[in-house]
């Protein structure tokens, strides 16, 4: 969609961008010797977009991901599990809640984040919910509809961790056993689907109060 708009739109969301400091842009530090690839450049700087990162080479990639690292240093390197590496009790719970193809992948787009992922895990439907963006408003009401329950006991595999901040959902995950969870991190395309360290998102998620919902 960015790709398509006219420019004078494209650069005042550039600039929007570049205010708020998404890591997405970068300052234009290379030679012209350098791998060009694909991206929307102004001032000197570029943005790279879902679209243009698709449509780079794996060298231009790697060219881009060293400057993005370099001029980004404190940006998080995720950290995860292959699927052969966990515990039988998390292999089947990413089974039977058709997260499996998701782990360790990246989506297509900006958009889908953590609350999508935690509806297409507990939907029954087959189509991919996890590719929207998604509110906490109708993801509560879609845990209600499904039989889910807040409860005061100790998570368990299948169950969904929600951050509750002043009232208000900042973060979901599913639990999946053993003080582990899948999650998205974040809605934008360079944050993967992966498996963290519940005491991790406590730490992500400082001044949060813990919700555990459970299928009665």
């Amino acid at each position: 969609l960015i790709e398509t708009l006219d420019q004078t739109l494209q650069r005042r969301l550039f600039e929007i961008q570049s205010k708020i400091k998404v890591p997405t842009i970068l300052k234009k530090q290379w030679s012209t010797n350098s791998p060009k690839g694909f991206y929307l450049q102004f001032d000197g700087r570029i943005w790279i977009t879902s679209q243009s990162w698709i449509k780079n080479s794996l060298d231009q990639k790697v060219f881009l991901m060293e400057h993005y690292y370099h001029q980004h240093p404190r940006v998080e390197k995720y950290k995860t599990l292959a699927y052969a590496d966990l515990p039988t009790i998390a292999q089947h719970a990413l089974r039977d809640l058709k997260l499996k193809p998701l782990l360790n992948s990246f989506s297509k787009r900006s958009g889908p984040n953590c609350f999508a992922t935690v509806a297409h895990a507990i939907s029954t439907s087959s189509s991919s919910i996890a590719d929207i963006w998604l509110h906490w408003e109708p993801l509560s009401r879609f845990l209600v509809e499904q039989g889910y329950k807040v409860t005061l006991d100790a998570p368990q595999a299948r169950d969904i961790a929600v951050f509750m901040q002043n009232g208000r959902a900042v973060h979901g995950s599913v639990y999946l056993g053993e003080n582990i969870v899948f999650e998205k991190p974040g809605q934008d395309f360079y944050e993967p689907y992966i498996i963290s360290k519940l005491e991790k998102s406590k730490s992500d998620w400082p001044k949060s109060k813990l919700h555990i919902w459970r299928k009665c």
